[in-house]
């Protein structure tokens, strides 16, 4: 649908298709538009505007050096502007756009907003970058605005942001969602999940009286909640004394979100408004696109999980390379403890960085013990937070399901850990190295070592004394 009626009209659908509330109206498809660039000329123009990516990048904000090249894209920019604005348009095309307006009512106030298809996409989200507007009433305002919204696809911002995400100009077209105005006595902002901490599940509310658009411009300073999703608590309220909504609106509101997050199947930011007969409507939904990526589901085991960054705790601040990572999960699958049992950590890298889930070690005693000790070693301002999550309810095991956890062992001159231990070779097996003791079935067992805590001097865990 998406190539068809561009992003945002696309989203729209998604939503009335969940059952969500949405202000009636119609879509002028991207057909439409590319009758009217066709008529326009528009092709030599985009093809002379592509053939300079440097300059696009830079149009409205040229470095030094590059100011013709910014200005002659930004001529190609406004002659497509003008040539679409005055572009020919069927009688046949025009008079259905009429009778579908007609249908909303006499003389309703309509927004038009633009629906690019390279726009509210899951990557990119093209916020702002096509113009929208509102309060539109009678036949001919509302061509007039369908004009301008095809021509917000060539502003200089929305060129350069295309150049800047490697979209190629020649691949976009432009959608017009046209919708009935609410008659907003409160408007604002929902996402769904909190974009500052990145919580999936705290849903985050900015609102302000009135219609949307000052709030989405920067120019009013709206009331803010945070409400738990799943329960409808409220978190967070606003600081001044009477806010513009209450406390069921805002949980209203926050519920309208949750389903829009379950039909988009990802967190969504969602524009809304409140009528003056108190219903909520959601004028708009789109992915939000700054989160950072969570690891994928450990055999669909829910609840809390508790995650390590190993490439930090290395002293690695930037993402690892693809290669780097597979050699470590390479390493990892070749780890496997005795008697079958599953291994106390995996690996995971969302965003190119190392993690290693521990949620299960910390589900044991033992587990506790050697990571907490592991820790003051390698980064102490962790312990306390480590001992706080392994108290945690949804952390700490019931009895009987404790896992196992990892360990260091002896291996000669050389003690290592995890996926890379191995049974020293006879040849430099020295008297400290000979089995201890063999278990039931014979197989000589070797001693166990344990890391050694940082308080204690002496050396570091890596050559740990024997237990």
């Amino acid at each position: 649908m998406g190539p068809t009626v561009g992003g945002k009209a696309a989203n729209l659908g998604t939503l009335l298709a969940a059952g969500l509330p949405v202000p009636p109206g119609f879509c002028l498809t991207t057909e439409l538009y590319d009758q009217a660039a066709e008529t326009a000329g528009l092709a030599e123009l985009v093809d002379s505007l592509t053939a300079r990516p440097a300059a696009g990048q830079a149009v409205g904000r040229a470095r030094p050096g590059e100011g013709d090249e910014s200005s002659a894209s930004a001529a190609l920019a406004r002659t497509a502007r003008a040539r679409l604005t005055a572009a020919a348009v069927p009688t046949a095309t025009l008079e259905a756009v009429r009778a579908a307006y007609a249908q909303l009512g006499d003389d309703v106030p309509v927004a038009v907003r633009s629906s690019a298809t390279a726009e509210d996409l899951p990557e990119v989200s093209f916020a702002g970058q096509q113009d929208t507007y509102l309060d539109v009433v009678g036949p001919d305002a509302l061509w007039d605005a369908v004009r301008r919204c095809w021509a917000s696809l060539w502003t200089d911002r929305a060129v350069a942001y295309r150049a800047a995400n490697g979209v190629d100009h020649r691949t976009v077209s432009m959608a017009v969602v046209v919708q009935q105005m609410v008659d907003a006595a409160v408007s604002g902002v929902l996402f769904t999940a909190n974009p500052v901490t990145g919580r999936r599940g705290e849903a985050v509310i900015d609102a302000a009286p009135g219609l949307g658009a000052a709030l989405v411009g920067g120019t009013v300073n709206p009331d803010r909640w945070a409400v738990e999703s799943s329960t409808g608590a409220i978190l967070r309220r606003p600081a001044g004394p009477e806010p513009c909504l209450t406390n069921s609106q805002v949980q209203a509101v926050a519920a309208l979100g949750v389903r829009a997050e379950r039909s988009g199947g990802r967190p969504q930011d969602v524009e809304w408004s409140l009528d003056r007969q108190g219903r909520i409507y959601l004028v708009q939904s789109r992915p939000i696109t700054t989160l950072y990526p969570l690891p994928d589901p450990d055999g669909g085991r829910d609840g809390a999980r508790v995650f390590l960054c190993a490439s930090l705790l290395q002293g690695i601040t930037r993402p690892l390379t693809p290669m780097g990572l597979s050699v470590f999960d390479v390493s990892v699958a070749r780890y496997q403890p005795r008697g079958g049992r599953p291994a106390p950590y995996r690996a995971v890298h969302p965003g190119l960085r190392l993690y290693l889930d521990i949620t299960g070690a910390l589900g044991s005693k033992a587990g506790r013990t050697v990571f907490t000790a592991a820790m003051r070693v390698g980064d102490a301002r962790s312990v306390a937070l480590l001992q706080h999550l392994a108290d945690d309810p949804p952390v700490r095991p019931r009895r009987g399901l404790e896992p196992p956890v990892p360990c260091w062992r002896s291996t000669g001159p050389c003690r290592s850990s995890g996926p890379f231990r191995r049974r020293p070779p006879p040849s430099s097996r020295g008297p400290r190295d000979r089995p201890r003791s063999r278990s039931r079935s014979g197989t000589p067992c070797w001693p166990t070592w344990r890391p050694v805590p940082a308080a204690r001097p002496g050396p570091s865990p890596s050559s740990a004394r024997r237990r």
